[in-house]
């Protein structure tokens, strides 16, 4: 595989890495290729017609702002000064290229989302929406930018500056100039067009939090939905193509045979301060510096020891991510370029051509269409289930997205090797270390670098692959940014970003300036791969939730569940309530028969996070994005509503929940700035206000004033005449008289017993005892009212019965009580433990 003899054993080692990542991926296309099942993709909701338009709109135009944008930065790195400015510079373009853009995304939508005026101003005007839209512009351009602008620079004209200098003496007409100019730049600026595009239309974590429906995220919400492998290859295929037409152009364009001339008259191409310089310093500065930084300075507010207690293991996990990946990334770097370093004639070698137009392929493919198929291949082979409850399959499925880099950047580090090692062929493997040492070095130490970032930091894939039970930080941040409240894991964020940074360095580093923008092109995938959800609980894993029904599967016809996020139980007339994303409440009998099903009179703006009932069996539904509450009959008619957007008494800002009180006193939760508690007396006249907005530091003594951030839930305790108040952001629970002042706090952040991780629901027993569902921690506890002990826990990671995935909701009755799995999209009903 080399022509170096003392490198063989790099060279095979390499291919067998290299093919542990392929198979299984190729494997499982072929899965999805031979699963004849393709229809139930329009079953599940999938407008074909509608997803391509709105993919096209948005991953051309995106595309076109990126190149526009990108112009002066590529021409910027193509002629910046020599020394720590020009790296200084590289890096600083470098580094958004490891960071996920839905970071970008979160960073702006945090400043300007519902907790800001601005959110607040957006919400009154009903322009939410638009909002959302115009804060995934600014993030996608966070992404797309620095890859065109690195696309840019390696496609650059190298006579450019030639015939500029003739120009000058020349003196052509301006027309002229301008067509002379567009030549030189059309070629890079449509390839780069191309390319920009397909990436973006293959995003989906941006767009998901957007809700823009384009085939990246609808891809994804198939798989939720319970789409077969078969159905998604069908609908992916568009995004297959493009996937191997983007790696056919990058493969083409591969540069090893660059001159040393042309290198020398590149990295000599400078001057002095420009107006380009400027701009490229204000387009960074707003599209990768704002964010970063606000991020960063968001950060330093957090309490680090109630994020570590809530991600501790997840750190774990993330840091198995990086170890794996580096380690993969290193190896396959050292390989690529003593494949390089060994070739003849100028030619690329073979193993080069043979597993390099795979490995981009994989890089541009769609997440999802990666992730399931790797996920079916690994489950047709048998025996291996403790593999595949382990971390190696999500480490080779995660860096198989990604490894191109380190071995686009090994072949680039092979190509400056010169023709001694080759003439000398040593054959031993200490002889070819000692000739090649300064390649094989830098080779090693950035593929370690590369791999282990791009690992610890992948999402989309690591998301659908991760076995129960294996936490990694992306999945807390995933998380995080789906339920809009980022805080308490922004130290993580920032840790990812300096290993971002760190990662920039180290490539400018090793690779050198000049170099480092040749390789700039092969940073793409690298962009997909970032942008493109569990914990193991301390003390082992806990019995799983008792019940003796369980309903539900994915899907958005009736009697699916397209995400639900809250249900009401109505044990008198045996029937519970689901409400999920797509803004429908559906009624169940508790053996989980379908007895009817209504949809929100509105829903443009958002979906509904709550749900309870009244004594007369009357539903109440916490209209949460349109800023009321919505009571209907049992049978979806709508009786009611009340509130409207605003901060005054009787209105809201996000209701989340409704608990009925004594004597028709009326309870409702809000977040959104609004984090507060309103009392309405049975009329629905406001008569008091319980909580300010505020976070907590753990374990503080309990103020007369609640502080509360993101409540999710309320119930009312008819025995100790208290409101008993799920604080999820700051984790504890809050118990409160009428009036609001507080009594006690149970709970606080961390995974013992005793302790909560995001608590999104909870209900109040007969007996007392208050029942909550984590979201965080994926469990469900009970805890005594008074001392906050742990009496119980049930549930922990995984799929089976009785375990949770992401759970949002919870009741319970005299005698049953009722889980909402939400992660698993499912019901559970039991007698109450």
């Amino acid at each position: 595989m080399t022509s170096i003899p003392g490198c063989r054993a790099v060279s095979i080692l390499g291919g067998i890495v290299v093919a542990a990542m392929l198979v299984p991926v190729a494997s499982g296309l072929l899965l999805g290729l031979l699963d004849r099942d393709p229809a139930d993709a329009a079953t599940l909701g999938f407008l074909g017609s509608e997803v391509a338009v709105v993919t096209v709109a948005w991953a051309s135009a995106i595309g076109v702002l990126a190149v526009l944008v990108g112009l002066g930065p590529a021409a910027s790195l193509a002629r910046s000064g020599g020394g720590r400015l020009r790296a200084l510079f590289a890096a600083a373009w470098l580094l958004p290229l490891f960071v996920s853009p839905a970071v970008f995304f979160d960073a702006w939508w945090i400043e300007v989302g519902p907790d800001s005026w601005i959110g607040r101003r957006a919400a009154e005007e009903d322009v939410v929406p638009t909002l959302r839209r115009v804060v995934l512009v600014l993030g996608l351009l966070g992404f797309a930018v620095p890859i065109a602008t690195w696309m840019l620079a390696a496609l650059r004209d190298r006579g450019a500056d030639d015939r500029r200098r003739l120009l000058r003496l020349d003196r052509p007409s301006v027309v002229r100039r301008i067509r002379i100019a567009a030549r030189g730049v059309l070629f890079p600026a449509v390839v780069t067009w191309l390319l920009v595009s397909t990436l973006v239309a293959g995003l989906t974590v941006p767009f998901d939090l957007a809700q823009v429906r384009t085939w990246g995220f609808e891809l994804r919400t198939l798989d939720t939905r319970g789409a077969s492998p078969g159905a998604l290859f069908h609908v992916g295929l568009p995004g297959m193509l493009a996937s191997v037409v983007a790696a056919f152009v990058l493969v083409r364009s591969l540069p090893l045979g660059t001159s040393a001339t042309t290198r020398r008259r590149s990295e000599e191409a400078g001057g002095g301060f420009r107006a380009t310089d400027l701009l490229s310093t204000a387009a960074w500065s707003l599209l990768v510096g704002i964010p970063l930084v606000t991020l960063s300075v968001r950060a330093l507010d957090q309490d680090l020891a109630t994020a570590w207690s809530l991600h501790k293991v997840a750190a774990r996990g993330t840091l198995v991510l990086a170890i794996g990946g580096g380690v993969l990334g290193a190896i396959v770097a050292t390989a690529f370029a003593t494949w390089v370093a060994g070739r003849r004639s100028g030619r690329i070698p073979r193993p080069v051509l043979v597993l390099l137009p795979p490995l981009a392929l994989v890089g541009f493919m769609p997440a999802t269409l990666l992730a399931v198929g790797v996920d079916s291949a690994w489950a047709m082979v048998p025996g291996i289930d403790r593999v595949i409850d382990g971390p190696i399959p999500t480490i080779l499925a995660v860096s198989s997205r990604t490894i191109v880099i380190a071995g686009v950047l090994g072949c680039l580090i092979g190509a400056s090797v010169g023709h001694l090692p080759r003439l000398d062929a040593p054959r031993s493997m200490l002889d070819a270390a000692r000739a090649l040492r300064p390649q094989l070095v830098a080779a090693s130490v950035i593929g370690l670098f590369v791999g282990g970032t791009l690992a610890a930091g992948e999402i989309p894939v690591s998301a659908r692959v991760r076995p129960p039970g294996f936490s990694t930080l992306t999945g807390a941040l995933l998380d995080a940014m789906h339920y809009q409240y980022a805080d308490s894991v922004l130290p993580i964020v920032v840790l990812l970003v300096i290993a971002a940074a760190v990662s920039a360095a180290v490539v400018v580093h090793f690779a050198g300036a000049g170099r480092a923008l040749r390789s700039g092109i092969w940073m793409l995938p690298v962009a997909l791969a970032l942008f493109g959800c569990e914990d193991r609980e301390a003390g082992g894993l806990p019995g799983p939730v008792p019940h003796d029904v369980a309903f539900g599967r994915p899907g958005n016809i009736d009697g699916r569940f397209d995400y639900p996020r809250a249900l009401a139980l109505d044990e008198r007339r045996q029937r519970v309530y689901v409400v999920d994303k797509s803004a429908r409440v559906q009624r169940f009998s508790l053996d989980g028969t379908l007895e009817t099903w209504w949809r929100m009179p509105a829903y443009d703006n958002g979906k509904p996070t709550g749900i309870s009932l009244d004594d007369e069996g009357r539903v109440l539904v916490a209209d949460t994005h349109e800023h009321r509450i919505a009571i209907f009959t049992p049978d979806g008619d709508l009786l009611e509503t009340h509130g409207g957007i605003g901060t005054a008494p009787g209105q809201f800002i996000y209701p989340t929940d409704v608990a009925q009180g004594p004597d028709g006193t009326w309870f409702v939760s809000e977040y959104g700035g609004n984090d507060r508690i309103q009392v309405f007396d049975e009329d629905w006249n406001p008569i008091g206000i319980i909580g300010v907005f505020g976070e907590a530091p753990p374990d503080e003594a309990p103020r007369p004033v609640p502080r509360l951030a993101r409540p999710p839930s309320i119930d009312w305790d008819a025995a100790a005449g208290a409101l008993v108040i799920a604080d999820a952001v700051n984790h504890p629970l809050v118990v409160t008289d009428r009036e609001g002042t507080t009594r006690r706090v149970l709970g606080g952040p961390g995974l013992e017993p005793g302790r909560l991780g995001y608590p999104y629901d909870l209900a109040v027993e007969p007996d007392g005892t208050i029942m909550v569902i984590e979201f965080g921690n994926n469990r469900v506890q009970r805890l005594d009212a008074v001392t906050g002990e742990s009496l119980g826990i049930w549930g922990g990671t995984g799929i089976e019965p009785g375990r949770l995935r992401y759970p949002w909701g919870i009741d319970a009755g005299e005698q049953r009580f009722v889980v909402l799995d939400s992660g698993n999209s499912r019901v559970l009903v039991g007698e109450r433990p």
